[in-house]
C-alpha cells in the first residue's frame, strides 16, 4: 500500500462506495461503473476535488483503504474521510450487513451526506405513487400477493406478473397467462422464458407454491405494451437532482428485450435505441415528440415522488416507462441504482456525471464544511 495522498488544504473530498475487483497483474476494476468512476474522477479533480472509490472491506474501526488516480492508475492508500459518499453497491445482501449499517450510522455522526444509501422496494414504491392522484392512472393495478389478492386479479386480468419486491434485473419474475380455465406459468431466467407449468384455474395457488421463495412478492396486472421484432419495449429515464428539490432529465433511452425474456433488461442481454426511434416507428413523426415528452414529464414526477416520500438522500433515479397499445404510458419501477452500460452517445463525460458533480456540491453547501476537506 502506498503512501497517504496529498489532498490539498481546503479540497472537498469524494467518494464511491461500490465493489472492487482485483486480478494479479491487473488494474482494479470496478465492475459495471468502472468507465463512469474515470468520468466521475475526471470531472471532480478538475473542480478542485479530491477523488477516490472504496469499497466495504476497505472499512475498518480505523478508517478507510480505498483506491485514487495517480496519474495513468489507480493506486491503494489509507484515505482521509469523505465530506460526500455516493453509495453504489449493488448487492442487497452488502446492504444488509453490519459492517455497512455501521459505515453509515457512522457518516451520520459526522453529518457526512451518503446518497442513494439503499435499494428500494417495489411495494412501498407503489404505495408511494398510488398516493398522488395525478399518478395513480399512471400504475398497474398491484398488491401484494396473497391467495385472496391472486384470485381477485385474476378475475379482472388475463396476463398478472409476480415480482419479488426486492428483485432486480428482471430476474425472478413470473407470468400468469389465463385462458378460459387453464393458467400458464413461466419465469423469467438468465436463459429467457422459462415454462413452469400448465394447470387449471383451483389448482394455481398450489401450484405457485411449489416456485415461490419465502419472500414477498408483487402481483401486478399485465399490460399490452409496445413490441418490436416481438421484443419488448420500456423506456428509462434517468432523473438527477438539480437543485435540493428539482429533478430533470438528464438521459432517455429506449430499450429492447432480449429475444424471449419477459423484461427489456439490459444485464439479461438487452439492447438500447433511440427512443424517438421507437415512438416514431408506432406514431408516426407528428406525435413521437410530443409522446416522448409525456413520458419524460411521467418519469419527473415518479422521481420527485419518490425522493419526497422517502427519508433517504437520493441523487439519481432511474424510472422505467412503458406504453402500451394506444399511446398511453405506464410507471413500471423506480430504480436507486441504475444502470450505467445504457449511456447512448458519443460524448466522454456524459450528462449523468456532470449532474452527481452538482449534487454533491449542492450537499457540500448544506453540510457547512470542515475548514479543511475531509478532516473531521
Amino acid at each position: 500500500m502506498d503512501q497517504l495522498p496529498t489532498v490539498q488544504p481546503h479540497s472537498p473530498i469524494m467518494a464511491v462506495l461500490t465493489e472492487i475487483e482485483y486480478e494479479s497483474g491487473m488494474e482494479p476494476s470496478f465492475g459495471s461503473i468502472h468507465d463512469f468512476c474515470l468520468e466521475l474522477q475526471e470531472l471532480f479533480t478538475s473542480s478542485g476535488w479530491f477523488f477516490y472509490v472504496f469499497s466495504l472491506k476497505g472499512v475498518t474501526k480505523d478508517g478507510i483503504t480505498g483506491l485514487y488516480r495517480d496519474g495513468s492508475r489507480w493506486t491503494k492508500s489509507k484515505m482521509p474521510f469523505p465530506d460526500i459518499v455516493y453509495n453504489r453497491i449493488h448487492s442487497r445482501r452488502s446492504e444488509s450487513s453490519q459492517i455497512f449499517i455501521d459505515f453509515v450510522e457512522k457518516m451520520n455522526e459526522a453529518s457526512i451526506p451518503v446518497f442513494n444509501r439503499r435499494f428500494l422496494n417495489k411495494w412501498e414504491v407503489h404505495q408511494w405513487l398510488n398516493s398522488r392522484k395525478n399518478l395513480q392512472r399512471f400504475l398497474p393495478e398491484s398488491c401484494v400477493y396473497s391467495r385472496n389478492s391472486l384470485q381477485r386479479m385474476a378475475a379482472s386480468h388475463e396476463v398478472l406478473f409476480l415480482k419479488p419486491v426486492n428483485g432486480s434485473r428482471g430476474r425472478d419474475i413470473m407470468r400468469i397467462q389465463s385462458q378460459d380455465s387453464t393458467c400458464d406459468v413461466s419465469l423469467s431466467s438468465r436463459n429467457g422464458i422459462e415454462s413452469l407449468n400448465t394447470c387449471q384455474k383451483e389448482d394455481l395457488p398450489a401450484i405457485l407454491k411449489r416456485y415461490l421463495k419465502k419472500q414477498l412478492y408483487l402481483l401486478q396486472q399485465g399490460l399490452p405494451l409496445l413490441k418490436m421484432d416481438n421484443r419488448s419495449v420500456d423506456f428509462r429515464i434517468l432523473c438527477n437532482r438539480s437543485s435540493k428539490y428539482d429533478w430533470r432529465v438528464t438521459s432517455t433511452v429506449a430499450r429492447l428485450s432480449a429475444q424471449g425474456h419477459f423484461a427489456a433488461n439490459l444485464a439479461a442481454g438487452g439492447d438500447t435505441i433511440h427512443p424517438l426511434r421507437v415512438l416514431r416507428h408506432f406514431f408516426g413523426e407528428a406525435q413521437s415528440t410530443s409522446k416522448l415528452d409525456m413520458i419524460r414529464e411521467l418519469a419527473l414526477e415518479a422521481a420527485n415522488c419518490t425522493a419526497d416520500s422517502s427519508e433517504e438522500l437520493f441523487g439519481e433515479l432511474g424510472i422505467d416507462v412503458g406504453v402500451d397499445d394506444n399511446g398511453h404510458p405506464w410507471i413500471i419501477e423506480v430504480n436507486s441504482k441504475p444502470s450505467k452500460n445504457d449511456h447512448i452517445g458519443k460524448s466522454s463525460c456524459r450528462p449523468s456525471a456532470k449532474a452527481i458533480l452538482e449534487y454533491a456540491q449542492i450537499l457540500l453547501s448544506e453540510t457547512n464544511p470542515p475548514e479543511k476537506g475531509g478532516s473531521r
